[in-house]
């Protein structure tokens, strides 16, 4: 009998430690909106609460960073901002508010725990922010600084959109935190003719994405893709942040099985700024950057290239009859580690012999919970409403397919736009069961993890409950909301 509790107490000693409450907290008039912002690299959350709520968005006075282990530190407390933002290696942070014309901005920055103050017209502030955050669907600015300046790359008359990167000069922008002043260093020209030979699909406009990829280097790429989309070059120019060139890294990949064709990737949008929009918050597709995109592991600074591939293409425009997709692995150097292609056998979802045009097809390789694995989402259209999702976990040493799942979402549009996420801590239309939606990153999640998916099932949902999921090698937080009553935020290991 003893024997028996002592397993019972173990075995629900175990299912209580996978599940930790990171947050809690009830809404009211003294707390309307509650958001969150994941620091990736230091798997922690900054969670900021609102007691005003305009038309279209929240006005916060309060920001406070959680760990893992509900552990907390506040940020901000009894101050106004719109927005809070971190710098490239998550130790300092900023915040910024607008006035009632949205014509000059506030800006703080807390950097070593010291405060620094000044304001910024709107318009020169757009120099040194991306008005969005990984998606357009709530604009979030997003600025690149470490403890001394901001950072942003323009051409030679300070314009930072709409550059021709075969024309156009590029510099590194500089703004001073400290003192409010601004500089400008040239950067070495990267070589644009290995982008224009006969042999490549050479686009209207060479497109290119400029990156801070840690606290030490800023990184220009730039992609060529073979007249017969069977192979590609992507290319890493890599500068200090004091405009210095360091080197060039070149990654080739020649297909094994089809033809390459263009995704919406991880940096889709990030793709789009320096090269095609024509003004601020503007954007068109930099079709030969998505033909394949990289992630870079953050610990090892490994490098990945991944993407589909097609039995039929047309010139980077659709393409019929998907084949699989491909994972290429990179020492830090650029050397070759491991190529692999996989066939994917899903005939009513990736394999489909619909018409795919560029950027329906969505592809993300991204850390798994496991520290040795990556996982691999494919998201596509069945029809409007109706998602296929199919996922693979990849082992980082082999790069061999450790397990596979395919689930099916759909999409309530009647639900509304994603104008409303400003207004709403959270607010998503796939719909994962009667009166519970969630995001993308939800299904994958509650795919993998019974015991996320079995306590998203107990909650009782009167009224609708939004979800969002986020995966790290540690476990996956999920951040849950009825937008009326309470907010809530879990780690389940």
């Amino acid at each position: 009998m003893k024997k028996t509790l002592l397993i019972l107490l173990i075995f629900f000693s175990l299912y209580s430690n996978s599940q930790t409450t990171i947050y809690n907290t009830a809404l009211s008039k003294d707390k309307l909106v509650v958001k969150y912002k994941y620091l990736q690299n230091t798997n922690k959350l900054i969670i900021k609460e609102s007691s005003e709520k305009k038309m279209n968005y929240a006005i916060f006075n309060k920001a406070t960073i959680y760990d893992s282990n509900s552990k907390s530190n506040e940020l901000i407390n009894k101050e106004n901002f719109l927005y809070v933002f971190n710098s490239l290696n998550e130790e300092n942070f900023g915040t910024l508010m607008q006035d009632g014309m949205f014509s000059t901005l506030s800006l703080n920055f807390f950097i070593k725990n010291n405060k620094t103050s000044f304001q910024m017209k709107s318009k020169d502030f757009e120099r040194y922010s991306f008005d969005y955050e990984k998606t357009p669907l709530e604009m979030k600015p997003i600025i690149y600084f470490d403890q001394n300046y901001i950072y942003t790359v323009s051409n030679q008359n300070g314009r930072t959109y709409g550059i021709e990167i075969t024309k156009d000069e590029l510099q590194l922008d500089k703004f001073n935190i400290g003192k409010q002043t601004s500089s400008s260093i040239s950067l070495k020209k990267i070589d644009t003719d290995r982008l224009k030979s006969k042999d490549l699909a050479v686009p209207k406009k060479i497109a290119f994405q400029s990156r801070y990829y840690d606290n030490n280097t800023l990184e220009i790429v730039t992609k060529s893709i073979n007249k017969d989309y069977k192979s590609s070059t992507l290319y890493r120019d890599i500068y200090d942040l004091d405009g210095k060139f360091i080197k060039e890294i070149s990654y080739n990949y020649n297909s094994i099985k089809g033809f390459l064709v263009p995704t919406y990737n991880n940096s889709t949008f990030e793709n789009m700024v320096n090269s095609y929009s024509q003004s601020p918050g503007s954007y068109r597709a930099a079709i030969e950057l998505d033909i394949n995109d990289y992630y870079i592991d953050p610990k090892t600074n490994e490098f990945y290239i991944y993407g589909i591939t097609a039995a039929k293409d047309s010139n980077g425009l659709s393409y019929k009859s998907a084949l699989g997709f491909y994972i290429n692995k990179y020492s830090e150097k650029g050397e070759k580690i491991w190529e692999n292609f996989y066939d994917v056998s899903d005939e009513k979802g990736f394999n489909q012999k619909n018409d795919q045009r560029p950027l329906e097809t969505k592809i993300n390789l991204k850390q798994f919970t496991n520290e040795n694995q990556l996982v691999l989402s494919i998201i596509g259209l069945k029809s409007y409403t109706n998602h296929y999702n199919d996922f693979f976990v990849v082992n980082k040493g082999s790069g061999k397919i450790e397990d596979s799942k395919y689930a099916n979402s759909d999409s309530q549009t009647s639900k509304g736009t994603f104008s409303y996420g400003g207004k709403y801590s959270l607010f998503e239309i796939i719909k994962l069961d009667k009166n519970k939606f969630c995001d993308e990153n939800t299904i994958l999640t509650t795919t993998f993890n019974l015991d996320l998916k079995n306590y998203i099932n107990k909650i009782a949902a009167k009224d609708d409950v939004f979800f969002n999921s986020i995966l790290s090698s540690e476990g996956i937080w999920l951040m849950e909301t009825d937008n009326k009553t309470y907010y809530k935020v879990s780690f389940f290991k």
